[in-house]
């Protein structure tokens, strides 16, 4: 097998192989690879020798974990899209010029927030992103960006009834925004809670009376 990783290495100019990562021959590179750094960091039981090391670190042994190396990555991204952009509302087809798929990666660590699956999301990080305005729940944001609108359209003209068509200058729809929470208040799936805010702005729900 270190002779798979050293033929890799020379072809590639990295040992940073994925795990699920087979051979042609079907070697598990991937697998192989893993298991010797857990195995140096104690995280499994085997042996080690310090000649097999020398060995790895000569053909370029990333001892790591990638998977956090993965993290540090995609968060020093999140931090740069942030002093740019001023926010988190990463779309999820966004990739970096580098190449990360930082909107895949932010979609995924919502998704996985409150699953099994949140190995790497520790208690800390959500701390971190959450102070930087990590949107957890995309449909609650909209809704606020949206409400936000309605609220500054009803100071500006008194009533909130925009044409159907009608756009803030930001691109927020809230029309169409609009004619849906009155839909939704007709068919009883619209919470108290949002009633109430929309009404303290004025909010006509059914426009067959005016």
């Amino acid at each position: 097998m270190y002779e798979v990783a050293r033929q890799y290495y020379l072809l590639n100019g990295h040992l940073n192989v994925p795990a699920a990562y087979v051979t042609e021959n079907g070697e598990r590179l991937g697998a192989w690879l893993i298991r010797q750094r857990d195995i140096r960091s104690g995280k499994r039981r085997g042996i080690l020798t310090e000649e097999q090391i020398r060995r790895l670190d000569a053909i370029g042994m990333n001892w790591r974990d990638l998977a956090d190396e993965r993290w540090e990555r995609n968060y020093e991204a999140v931090l740069a899209y942030y002093a740019q952009h001023g926010d988190l509302d990463v779309p999820q087809t966004y990739v970096t010029p580098d190449g990360l798929r930082l909107g895949q990666f932010v979609k995924n660590l919502r998704f996985h927030r409150d699953t099994k699956y949140r190995k790497r999301l520790t208690p800390s990080r959500v701390i971190q992103l959450t102070e930087m305005g990590m949107i957890w729940d995309v449909g609650e944001y909209r809704w606020q960006q949206s409400y936000k609108a309605a609220k500054l359209f009803y100071q500006e003209h008194g009533h909130l009834v925009p044409s159907k068509r009608y756009m803030t200058p930001d691109g927020i729809k809230l029309g169409n925004w609009l004619a849906y929470q009155r839909k939704k208040y007709t068919e009883g799936d619209l919470s108290e809670e949002r009633i109430h805010k929309l009404n303290a702005i004025g909010m006509q729900w059914d426009l067959s009376e005016s």
